[in-house]
């Protein structure tokens, strides 16, 4: 328990490093790169499946896989270090770069000078010379190498390319898929939420403006103008947006439909794999897009909710009954009488939050993921084939799949609390994050010890 002073994420593990300077890693250990050495630390950067970090008096330790000598830190004192997915640089007290590790595509070869920060992805690396001018090198196969010319403040490599902070505060990225003319600057600001893809992110302004950035393919260069009150992203890569005004705005991919917004006013949007669903004000619900398993098919009559799946769709109706359809192979639209307040469609299950605040699932139950303690609830999440609940006290109770931990949910009083694939995220009372689950978490690491970082 408790707060962090700064995180490592790494494709497949997390390190951070306490209060008192110790670090705690969770996610893949498959190698070691969890078994962080005892000591005190001031920062820890996580790599492939290697760990290292920067000790209180300066000198690196490194950790976990060493196939290519990613872990044998070279003597010395250093400012800052930084992992990538089998090489590893560290900034120097002099200011100049040490790498060490994998050499394939040249990552290893560090420049002459002196840099002020630097940062590791993958198979190259970008540094930022006390002139403000980037320099890359590694591999470059994908224009991952070609920082633009000029002055900036920070820089963050990726696994295809780069982003930098210029010195007037403007974001410039580079690499694959990237194009001058497709630059985007996600301008500093407030947000209310933030959706991705995995290819593009969204993120819906204070203001009700919409911000876009990532694979062009998305059509990220489209984002409507204007303000609005909600977005609904699907995983493979469409949006829509609900204007102000109650209409919707889709874009992106529309290799089904799923873009082809219906006219008129609506209340609410939600989006699967490639279709989408909309309340309209009067009650009716509109579906469009992908229709193989009857999915947009929806039915006649007023309802108060709507929320779609990647094959099936359920709505509640204003008496509380469910109504779900589409695909049914595993009976996940066969939803049971009695009226509920909320619903929440999974792939080939569904649960609903009954009016007396008790819960019920049906559809596939080969994790148990049908199995719902009982008791009153009075919120409701489902993953990909787990499930989580928050009782009226406050504590969390999830059941379904653990393959990761995902429902071994800590001990505490939390305000929300939010299944994802698998790891599961809730936030306490206090306002501090805690999540559990993911690949490889070590039980000792999971629920009251696992990362109760404080939000950012």
């Amino acid at each position: 328990m408790g707060t962090f002073r700064s995180l490592g994420v790494g494709p497949f593990h997390t390190c951070g490093i306490r209060e008192s300077g110790e670090i705690t890693c969770w996610g893949s250990n498959s190698d070691g790169e969890g078994d962080a050495p005892v000591g005190t630390y001031r920062s820890v950067t996580a790599g492939g499946d290697h760990t290292c970090g920067i000790r209180e008096l300066g000198e690196i330790a490194c950790w976990g896989a060493n196939y290519d000598g990613q872990t044998d830190a070279p003597k010395g004192k250093y400012r800052s270090v930084s992992a990538g997915d089998r090489h590893t640089c560290a900034l120097r007290e002099s200011g100049r770069i040490a790498c060490w590790g994998a050499n394939y595509a040249s990552q290893t070869d560090a420049p002459m000078g002196t840099f002020t920060a630097l940062s590791a992805n993958s198979d190259h690396t970008c540094a930022l010379r006390e002139s403000g001018e980037i320099f890359c090198w590694g591999q470059g196969l994908y224009g991952q190498l070609d920082a633009p010319p000029g002055t900036f403040r920070t820089v963050a490599a990726s696994p295809g390319g780069g982003c930098a902070i210029r010195e007037a505060g403007g974001v410039v990225c580079w690499g694959e898929d990237v194009r001058p003319d497709l630059e985007r600057n996600p301008v500093p600001g407030n947000f209310l939420s933030v959706h991705t893809s995995g290819e593009a992110s969204c993120a819906l302004r204070e203001s009700g403006e919409i911000a876009c950035w990532g694979d062009n393919t998305l059509a990220q260069t489209d984002v409507p103008s204007g303000t609005f009150t909600s977005l609904a992203f699907g995983p493979w890569g469409h949006i829509c947006g609900l204007r102000e005004s109650g209409e919707i705005v889709c874009w992106g991919r529309n290799i089904e439909g799923q873009t082809d917004a219906p006219t008129g006013t609506y209340r609410s949007v939600t989006s699967a794999w490639n279709h989408t669903c909309a309340l309209g004000e009067s009650g009716e619900v509109s579906c469009w897009g992908s229709n193989y398993h009857g999915q947009t098919d929806a039915p006649a009559g007023v309802f108060r909710a709507v929320h779609t799946g990647s094959r099936h769709t359920c709505g509640i109706r204003e008496s509380g009954e469910i109504t779900c359809w589409g695909n049914s192979y595993h009976g996940q639209t066969d939803a049971p009488a009695g009226a509920y307040r909320a619903v929440e469609v999974s792939t080939f299950f569904s649960c609903a939050l009954h009016d007396s605040g008790g819960v019920a699932c049906w559809g596939t139950n080969d994790w148990g993921q049908t199995e719902a303690p009982s008791g009153r609830f009075r919120l409701l999440s489902v993953g990909d084939g787990h499930s989580c609940a928050l009782r009226e006290s406050g504590e969390v109770a999830c059941w379904g799949r653990n393959h990761w931990g995902q429902t071994d949910a800590p001990a505490g009083v939390f305000r929300a609390v939010q299944a994802g694939s698998r790891h599961t995220c809730g936030i306490r009372e206090s306002g501090e994050i805690a999540c559990w689950g993911g690949g490889g978490v070590p039980r000792a690491l999971r629920g009251n010890d696992l990362a109760n970082q404080t939000a950012p």
